[in-house]
């Protein structure tokens, strides 16, 4: 169940951002979110995985399979995208 503050946030979320999960599988979502957070941290796992709300040993192994599939994960300290579009 989602906190209630998460849920209110998730209710207003603006259209142009829920008409772009249309589409999308929840696989897709959740690299993107993960990524983008991973980013916006400077690579940091810890903060990472504390927004997106799971343990750093799960926020790991999701970069080790996106890393297996060839996509760039942000290394800690890095700031910038690399190639994060």
């Amino acid at each position: 169940m989602l906190a209630p503050e998460v849920a209110t946030t998730l209710g207003h979320l603006p259209n142009e951002i829920v008409s772009w999960l249309v589409g999308h599988t929840v696989e897709e979502v959740e690299c993107e979110l993960v990524l983008h957070t991973l980013a916006h941290h400077c690579g940091s796992r810890t903060h990472s995985a504390g927004v997106l709300g799971i343990s750093i040993r799960t926020l790991r192994n999701k970069i080790h399979e996106y890393e297996a599939i060839g996509i760039a994960v942000p290394l800690p300290g890095d700031h910038g995208l690399r190639g994060i579009q």
